[in-house]
C-alpha cells in the first residue's frame, strides 16, 4: 500500500476560499468531482491562501470538506496545506477545526515514511475561545461545537452543547441587553431539529462582536450538518408516507412547497409521534421574538424566512414563499445561518 501512494504538490488540490468569514463567500463549493481517478494519489487541502477566518464560517466548511470524505466511498489519503497567516492557524488550532478534521482525514497518518516526510503538523486537542481586540472592539470566535449523532443516547450531544453553550455563550451575553432564554431555546432546538432529523452529525460555529463602549454588538452563527437537507428529506419522507400526502404533491414537489410543508405545524419527517413540527415553530417564533435574521441554505436555495410565517404561518402562500428563494448557483449543502444584532 506505501509503494502505491503518489504525490505531487501541484497537482489533485483542494484549494479553500480566502474569506471564510464572509457567509456570502463561505457557500464557495468544494467537491471531489475534478480530483484524479487515482485513488492513491495523495490530495492536498489547500488553506495557505486563507486570510480571514471565523467560526461560522468554519462550521459550514467543516460540513463541506468532511462530506467529500464521506460520499466519496474510496478512501483517499490527503496532506493538509497549513495557511501563512499565524492567526488563521491559531485559530484552526484553538477552535477545535484542525482536530475534528483530522478526525475525517487522518492527516498523515497509515502512510509509513512517505507522510513523516511531507507532514510534520502536531494538532491541538484542547479548545479555547480565539479573541481578536482592537480599541473598544472585541472579537470571539468560540470553538466548534461537534454534535456527535449517537443513535443510542440521541440527545446526549444535545445535552452537551446545551451546558456548553450556557456556560460559555450566554454568560457572557448576560452583560448585553439580549434575551438569552430565548436565543438558548433557538440554539438547542437547531441542535435537536439536526440530530433529530438527519441522524448525523452536525457543526455549531457562534462568533460575537462586541463594543464594549457602546456596550453594542452582533451574534453571527451557523449550524451545518451532514444530511440531505430539509427540501429533499421532505421530498424522501412523502414518497415513502403516501399517506402523508393525500393530494399527490410529491409527484411535482419543488423546493418552495417542501419548505411550506415543513412550516405547517404538525408536518414532520422525524419518527418521533410527539410533539409533531413544534422544534421548528420553535425556531421561527424565536427569532421573531429577537428579531432575528435567520437563513435556510439548501442545496441551490437561500432561503430568508417571509414576515408573515411568524403571525400567520397557516395563510402563508407558494407566491409569497416564493419571493424569499434565491438561486445559489452552486450546491451548498443545508445549514442555518442567523445574525443578531444588540
Amino acid at each position: 500500500m506505501i509503494e502505491e501512494i503518489k504525490y505531487n504538490e501541484d497537482k489533485n488540490f483542494i484549494k479553500i476560499w480566502p474569506y471564510l468569514d464572509d457567509i456570502s463567500q463561505a457557500i464557495f463549493p468544494y467537491s471531489s468531482k475534478r480530483l484524479s481517478k487515482d485513488r492513491n494519489m495523495v490530495v492536498n487541502l489547500d488553506f495557505s491562501n486563507v486570510k480571514r477566518i471565523n467560526s461560522s464560517g468554519a462550521a459550514i466548511l467543516l460540513k463541506k470538506l468532511i462530506s467529500i470524505a464521506q460520499l466519496d466511498k474510496v478512501y483517499r489519503p490527503f496532506k493538509l496545506n497549513m495557511p501563512k497567516d499565524n492567526s488563521v492557524e491559531k485559530y484552526m488550532q484553538s477552535s477545535g477545526f484542525l482536530s475534528i478534521l483530522d478526525n475525517s482525514f487522518h492527516f498523515g497518518k497509515y502512510h509509513g515514511n512517505l507522510f513523516e516526510q511531507i507532514q510534520s503538523i502536531e494538532i491541538n486537542k484542547i479548545t479555547e475561545n480565539f479573541i481578536e481586540e482592537q480599541s473598544y472592539i472585541k472579537k470571539t470566535s468560540f470553538p466548534i461545537f461537534h454534535l456527535k449523532f449517537n443513535p443510542e443516547k440521541e440527545r446526549e450531544s444535545v445535552d452537551k452543547f446545551s451546558e456548553w453553550l450556557d456556560n460559555n455563550v450566554l454568560s457572557i451575553l448576560d452583560n448585553y441587553d439580549v434575551k438569552t432564554d430565548v436565543l438558548f431555546s433557538i440554539f438547542t432546538e437547531i441542535a435537536k431539529n439536526s440530530q433529530d432529523h438527519t441522524e448525523n452529525d452536525a457543526f455549531f460555529g457562534i462568533d460575537l462582536l462586541e463594543n464594549t463602549y457602546t456596550k453594542r454588538g452582533e451574534i453571527l452563527f451557523s449550524c451545518s450538518d451532514l444530511g440531505i437537507g430539509i427540501s429533499q428529506k421532505v421530498k424522501n419522507f412523502l414518497d415513502k408516507n403516501p399517506k402523508e400526502d393525500p393530494n399527490g404533491r410529491r409527484f411535482h414537489l419543488d423546493v418552495t412547497e417542501a419548505y411550506k410543508w415543513a412550516f405547517t405545524l404538525g408536518n414532520t419527517t422525524s419518527k418521533k409521534t410527539t410533539n409533531k413540527g413544534i422544534g421548528m415553530t420553535m425556531i421561527i417564533d424565536g427569532a421573531h421574538n429577537l428579531n432575528m435574521d435567520l437563513s435556510f441554505f439548501d442545496n441551490l436555495s437561500l432561503m430568508q424566512i417571509p414576515e408573515s410565517l411568524f403571525y400567520s404561518p397557516d395563510s402563508l402562500t407558494h407566491s409569497e414563499l416564493r419571493t424569499r428563494f434565491f438561486n445559489t448557483k452552486n450546491d451548498v449543502g443545508f445549514y442555518y445561518y442567523g445574525q443578531l444584532k444588540f
